[in-house]
């Protein structure tokens, strides 16, 4: 018994069964990930093999005491040297096989899990026990072999540390391998973070093999993110444990929420650490990687380069990444406007999420700022605009998108890591497969600004006929549902209230089993006023090993009443 119960506990555990395979509808999809999404291999091929971060791992094992007494002595003493050290050595441990000499050469010889295109198929992936190594795009692979099946389904993984510009050349290599591979049929791309710069520079260079392309969370014009990571004045870094934290949580497919118990570690350990971990990342190495700066903003790239760059040791490093500012950064436009002139179908993903480094304002995405994304802007504090490309919460305005009429906003999602996300899945791959929804008004189910549905985030918030979570105070009273969205826990939701609404929250509660869902009331206060915004706050219980209070907050417009009399 006791043997059984011991193989049950420590037999390694498989991937998600492959769906069965649906009838060849005569079309393919290559899926093009992100950066941490694309696990690079030391010694690849031998018995040695491993991932890249390996010995990061076991250093974290072996010194786990340093860490502890590290932690004690900061909170104690207020002196962070012991777990600055600890943080420095692990850094070196976990990545160190990344760091790049200053030509842009690589310091260890590291490869891709997955390269040819028949070994990237998803049902390749399932077979060989890969799924996990690629994150993202096995996730998102999955949900595209239900409809296609798994042969048809393909993830590119690159080595992201050598550039945009050579990644797209491999990308168009590997476009060509696919299309002898399944004989040409039609070819949709799906892109995330870097992924969407790495098709940018494929569609800039001539590629023209592609009839669909969705860009989640595109990384178009860089990331105020370099900048925070560079900056010598630790006062202007700030790290944001719980959003990194969640990031990883994420990435790791956790469905507990573990921001709220590193809340409890003080803000001053958090940036020391991180800032010393940082700086050892960039000067062992890292910044000597074009990817890298592939996503620099475009706005900081001339100031970085002159300050971290030596302009002869560097000459080589420096002309890959002014292709890659100069060339893809700098034409997006342009790009995505000559591809649906060529009837290539467009469209983009774009988060609303947490921020991580760079500071609250900056990058409200988790790591990429809306303002460098698809264009979108946030509206200055305080300010308001009226229009269907304002989010619900008036700060997130899509006026100036470059696919204003083609761009969703997800929000609550950290930086394109929509695997947990059924929703945006579905999205995602109806878009690839049928094109449609054409534009953000073809689908009321699906309006532009939406909110995440993850197993992480314990609920969500849904309406019928105001789905897109805009109230129309001539429809009255309106109900909706709180949905428990985790796979496996129970939620115990203690309270619903609205707040700046005009509206009400009838009384509601109750402990929800996972998938469940509890209907709620929002009833007119009589408030002729209406404000243009406002919030609906749940409170809930969701039993995670600790369980704590939650509070998620839905944010909700009323529409103008002059647009609501017009329709009338």
């Amino acid at each position: 018994m006791k043997k059984s119960i011991l193989r049950f506990f420590t037999k390694k555990r498989s991937g998600p069964p492959e769906a069965p395979p649906q009838p060849d509808c005569g079309q393919a999809v290559v899926i093009v990930p992100g950066v941490i999404e694309s696990v690079l291999l030391l010694e690849k091929g031998t018995a040695n093999e491993r991932p890249y971060y390996a010995e990061g791992l076991r250093f974290a094992k072996k010194h786990w005491g340093r860490f502890l007494t590290g932690a004690v002595q900061a909170l104690a003493l207020h002196n962070c040297g012991r777990l600055i050290d600890f943080g420095e050595g692990l850094c070196e441990a976990f990545i160190g096989a990344l760091f790049m000499h200053p030509d842009g050469s690589s310091v260890r010889s590291l490869r891709p899990v997955i390269e040819t295109p028949r070994e990237s198929a998803y049902g390749e992936i399932c077979a060989a026990g890969k799924w996990r190594a690629v994150g993202y795009g096995a996730r998102m692979a999955m949900e595209l072999a239900q409809r296609v099946g798994g042969d048809n389904v393909f993830v590119f993984c690159y080595d992201w540390r050598r550039g945009v510009v050579h990644v797209a050349e491999d990308l168009a290599a590997f476009i060509a391998g696919v299309q002898a591979h399944t004989g040409g049929k039609t070819l949709s791309l799906c892109g995330c973070s870097y992924g969407c710069q790495v098709i940018a520079q494929y569609l800039y260079a001539g590629g023209k093999d592609a009839a669909r392309i969705v860009f989640n969370a595109p990384a178009w014009r860089g990331t105020g993110l370099f900048r925070a990571l560079q900056d010598p004045d630790k006062e202007k870094f700030y790290f944001d444990l719980p959003a990194a934290v969640r990031v990883l949580a994420r990435f790791a497919k956790l469905e507990i929420s573990p921001e709220p118990y590193v809340r409890w570690i003080p803000q001053f350990i958090v940036n020391e650490v991180a800032y010393a971990v940082v700086r050892r990342a960039l000067d062992g190495g890292l910044k000597y990687a074009p990817g890298l700066w592939s996503c620099c903003a475009v706005e900081d790239y001339e100031e970085m380069k002159q300050k971290l760059l030596d302009p002869q040791k560097c000459a080589d490093l420096i002309a890959q990444t002014d292709a890659a500012q100069y060339g893809v950064m700098r034409h997006i436009p342009q790009i995505l406007a000559e591809a649906q002139a060529e009837g290539v179908g467009v469209w983009c993903i774009m988060n609303d999420g947490m921020p991580l480094m760079a500071g609250r304002e900056t990058d409200t995405d988790g790591v990429i700022g809306a303002a460098t994304g698809s264009g979108g802007v946030y509206l200055p504090a305080g300010q308001t605009a009226e229009g269907k490309r304002v989010s619900p919460s008036g700060r997130y305005n899509l006026t100036n998108a470059l696919l204003p009429d083609k761009t969703w906003v997800i929000r609550g999602q950290v930086h394109g890591q929509s695997w947990w996300d059924d929703a945006s899945r579905a999205l995602i791959a109806d878009l690839l497969l049928t094109g449609a929804p054409a534009t953000v008004d073809d689908d009321p189910a699906r309006p532009q600004f939406t909110e995440t549905r993850c197993p992480a985030d314990g609920v969500s918030l849904g309406f019928g006929s105001g789905a897109d979570y805009i109230l129309r105070p001539a429809q009255g009273e309106i109900t909706g549902v709180i949905r428990n969205d985790s796979l496996r826990k129970r939620v115990h939701i203690l309270s619903v209230s609205a707040q700046g609404l005009g509206y009400r929250a009838a009384a509601a509660g109750g402990v929800l089993r996972p998938g469940q869902s509890l209907p709620i009331r929002l009833i007119p206060t009589g408030d002729v006023t209406r404000p243009a915004c406002g919030t609906v706050s749940v409170r809930f219980i969701k039993w995670d090993p600790l369980p704590l209070i939650h509070t998620r907050v839905f944010a909700l417009r009323n529409e103008p009443e002059e647009k609501n009399s017009g329709k009338e």
